[in-house]
């Protein structure tokens, strides 16, 4: 069975009900930390696989995993989830939602790589620079790597900005060389 369409129906069904009930923030942060956990945590996977553990010892898993509790529309949706049976594909519709929810929410993904941690004034600079840019939200995906020497590299969807002085450095190179 192709899993894609299964998700996407029933990332889209946890929308719709979200927005219903005017929860779609508090669904989509809660949805966002489970699926984070549920890919950094193999284990938690291979629980929702286990056709040993029963639906409450599933459940409660998944509800520390989210940080102790659901909120009303995610309990019922993980209610009819188990119902369903299709536990299996918890971590594929999560993120078919996460996808749909940033879809119509206008939110735009980016990795964002500096030589040194930024404090938060320079962050949120950055964020609304690049929110302006794209004419939505912006969230970042923050990561250090001393390599670069200094400045940042941004990689938002399918486009890189190099403002690294190992990019200028290798750049001059390229120059030199020719």
């Amino acid at each position: 069975m192709y899993i894609g369409p299964i998700a996407k129906r029933y990332a889209k069904a946890l929308l719709a009900y979200a927005i219903e009930c005017k929860a779609e923030a508090e669904v989509y942060e809660q949805a966002f930390t489970l699926c984070r956990t549920l890919m950094q945590v193999k284990e938690l996977q291979r629980a929702m696989l286990n056709p040993v553990l029963d639906r409450t010892a599933k459940v409660n898993l998944l509800r520390t995993a989210s940080g102790g509790a659901f909120h009303p529309v995610c309990e019922r949706f993980i209610g009819l989830l188990f119902q369903q049976r299709r536990e299996r594909y918890l971590l594929f519709i999560l993120a078919s939602f996460i996808s749909l929810y940033r879809r119509e929410k206008e939110i735009y993904v980016g990795q964002l790589t500096t030589a040194v941690p930024l404090d938060k004034a320079t962050e949120e600079h950055l964020r609304a620079m690049v929110a302006q840019a794209v004419k939505g939200t912006v969230e970042f995906d923050l990561s250090v790597d001393e390599e670069i020497l200094g400045g940042f590299i941004l990689q938002l969807d399918n486009q890189r900005m190099d403002a690294s002085v190992k990019g200028q450095l290798r750049q001059i190179q390229a120059q030199l060389t020719q």
